[in-house]
């Protein structure tokens, strides 16, 4: 089963500790929730452990993680030289990168300020003494310099570290461009020993796996909900090389003459090697169109990797990986180094977009943006001990999976809870002991749209992504969100919502399908079919459902974090059922209540073994974090529904299920 596991639970409890429900069952007609005073809000862990039956959240300390990517080209050391092949004066001598007549003029960060910076941001962290927080140093150069480098023995730093082998590995590389410094004052026609050209491509990619590893395993851990993370990308924002100066190099070389076919430009005599000869004389086109590209690629890096579009998409896969891993955070910054030093170079050949900073704010990105030109860090990271976190109910929900009012205004019976009738679904042949029964598609999308075997051959019926309780096929078909539960973010699963007749792509709190001045939601809460006049319906027929908000209640956490959550009443007076007839049996796989990977949303959720004599309804809750919209998270409490006899269930709203799923909105990519 392709689902999130170890689902975070160490804020729900302090959600929903203010509900407290008594279920009351009423010889065979209908159901009843009945309101009883509330009691003041617990603190974090405790009612997990002595009340509600569910294993024990673990106690984290304030976690955060830092990416330092780190632009170690030879702009941050020196000014480009006149002669260089890609300035101006070049093009008017035809140099090809004779700098040993030029001076040394510093750089964009001559002195490697930004790696101070780097080491002011480590040690701010030292006041914390109960703290889990680590930094990744990641330099990007690029060809020969490219990192992790093999000679350097880089590989086993360019992690996430602590604190003393980060300051240690920052303190290096300062060093390594210090050195490089005294090198090339000495004798600018040297190469430099570490520092190379601007091409973060290779290191961006780098940088995603390695941060997407550390989520995986802060999941494993139940740890990424109180982890943050932090990707800093500290530079002039300029690519090099790019394919316009590979394009001046060929022009230097004379590959745009007539003549460069058979005659080499003056002072030059042409040399290929192919892996076994040498060939010299006619051979510039070969030099043009094969070696010098190569050349270039093997020693600067590839010019198709410094194409700007490609560093967005890589910026934005490693924002993404919010998607990936629901309960994620990562936030971006970009520190625009030194802009006074480089204001006298802005000309690029042919290239609009020649700084990163230029044109990022225009994507879709969601930016920290600053220049930095020396002294105090422009901020600072805050360790989620500080932080103030709200969570507040997004929507509650009580649905029966066999007992609706349909269309046309009938107390429906729906044995195999897949949004038909039992009688419609016998006279359009049907088999109202099977939810699919073609083996594809719920019996309502059937029906409503085409399933067949011809649109189905390349989805997987069997597999329910984001666990809303509907296969992939039937996702694509319905042209819902196969990585949310909740594609509209109205606050019902689409599973739900095609049962009862709801739209999965539109927000119901805003559908007024029914001429009645109710929205298609209260339809919904009331287990009416949205184009159903409720005024028309027999009270008996309907959920009475009512839910109040109160106000804030306070708690404190075991590291010193402040919690709000909202005091909710809930009280529910009639839930109506019907007792499953001649067209029922247990067609559903036995199974309990879920444990570890046993979890089939494409049953658990809409609907599981039970005898006739019983109805399926299940409580819904789906909470949001107030500061963190994204990080949503799903509650369920199942009840089978005995319609023979009286009983009464007892259970708090805080002793619901969590559920394993996947919810991110359209939009938020």
């Amino acid at each position: 089963m392709n689902m999130k596991q170890n689902f975070p639970l160490a804020f729900w409890p302090l959600v929903i500790s203010g509900f407290l429900v008594l279920l009351t069952y009423q010889n065979c007609s209908d159901v009843q929730l009945t309101r009883i005073p509330l009691k003041e809000p617990i603190a974090p862990y405790t009612l997990l452990a002595e009340e509600a039956n569910l294993p024990k959240p673990k106690k984290v300390a304030p976690s955060l993680r830092i990416v330092f990517f780190v632009d170690q080209s030879t702009s941050m050391l020196r000014q480009r030289c006149p002669q260089e092949l890609d300035w101006e004066v070049a093009r008017e001598d035809q140099q090809t990168g004779n700098t040993s007549t030029c001076t040394f003029v510093d750089g964009v960060d001559a002195n490697a300020t930004r790696y101070d910076l780097i080491e002011e941001w480590i040690r701010s962290f030292d006041m914390f003494t109960d703290k889990d927080v680590k930094f990744a140093i990641l330099p990007f150069s690029g060809g020969i310099k490219q990192r992790p480098h093999p000679e350097l023995g880089d590989a086993n730093k360019m992690l996430f570290l602590d604190r003393d082998d980060a300051l240690g590995f920052s303190q290096q590389l300062k060093g390594e461009q210090m050195s490089d410094k005294i090198r090339l004052q000495q004798d600018m026609a040297l190469n430099p020993d570490f520092m190379g050209t601007s091409v973060p491509l290779p290191v961006l990619s780098y940088a995603k796996n390695l941060i997407e590893a550390e989520m995986y395993q802060l999941e494993q851990e139940s740890k990424l909900a109180e982890t943050p993370f932090h990707f800093v990308y500290l530079s002039d924002g300029v690519f090099k090389p790019t394919q316009q100066i590979l394009e001046r190099a060929k022009e230097v070389m004379g590959c745009n003459l007539p003549s460069c076919s058979s005659t080499p430009p003056s002072g030059y005599t042409c040399e290929y090697f192919d892996g076994r000869n040498v060939t010299r004389g006619a051979c510039c086109r070969q030099i043009c169109d094969t070696h010098l590209p190569q050349l270039v690629k093997d020693n600067w890096g590839d010019p198709e990797d410094n194409q700007y579009d490609k560093i967005i998409a890589a910026l934005k896969d490693i924002q993404n990986l919010e998607d990936r891993y629901f309960s994620a955070e990562i936030n971006l910054h970009m520190l625009k180094l030194y802009p006074t030093e480089i204001a006298e170079f802005p000309w690029e050949p042919n290239n609009e977009d020649w700084s990163i900073f230029d044109g990022i704010l225009e994507e879709s990105l969601s930016v920290d943006m600053h220049i930095y030109e020396g002294g105090e860090p422009p901020f600072y990271f805050d360790l989620p001990i500080n932080e103030e976190i709200h969570f507040e109910v997004e929507n509650l929900y009580v649905v029966n999976l066999n007992t609706y009012v349909d269309s046309f205004n009938r107390l429906s019976q729906d044995s195999d809870s897949d949004g038909l009738d039992d009688s419609l679904e016998e006279s359009k042949s049907y088999n109202p002991n099977k939810a699919r029964s073609n083996g594809i598609c719920l019996d309502v999308i059937t029906e409503k749209f085409r399933c067949d075997q011809a649109i189905t051959l390349t989805c997987l019926k069997d597999f329910d992504f984001d666990g809303d309780g509907l296969n992939q096929c039937e996702e694509q078909i319905l042209g819902t969100n196969e990585k949310s539960v909740d594609t509209d973010g109205d606050g019902v699963m689409d599973g739900h919502e095609i049962l009862k007749g709801l739209n999965p792509l539109k927000d119901d709190h805003e559908d007024f399908s029914a001429s009645d001045s109710f929205t298609a939601m209260d339809h919904f809460k009331r287990g009416v079919h949205p184009i159903v006049n409720i005024n028309k319906v027999i009270p008996e027929y309907m959920i009475d459902l009512k839910i109040s908000k109160g106000d804030y209640a306070r708690f404190t956490g075991d590291f010193g974090n402040t919690y709000y959550s909202y005091r909710y009443q809930l009280e529910v007076d009639n839930i109506p059922q019907k007792r499953m007839g001649p067209y029922f049996n247990t067609h559903y796989p036995s199974r309990g209540m879920r444990v570890a990977d046993d979890y089939d949303p494409l049953q658990y959720l809409m609907g599981t073994q039970h005898s006739s004599d019983s109805n399926e309804v299940l409580v819904m809750l789906k909470v949001r974090q107030v500061q963190k919209p994204k990080q949503k998270l799903w509650f369920f409490k199942r009840i089978q529904v005995n319609t023979a006899a009286g009983e009464n269930i007892r259970f708090r709203l805080d002793q619901m299920q969590a559920l394993d799923v996947i919810d991110i909105q359209a939009g938020e990519n």
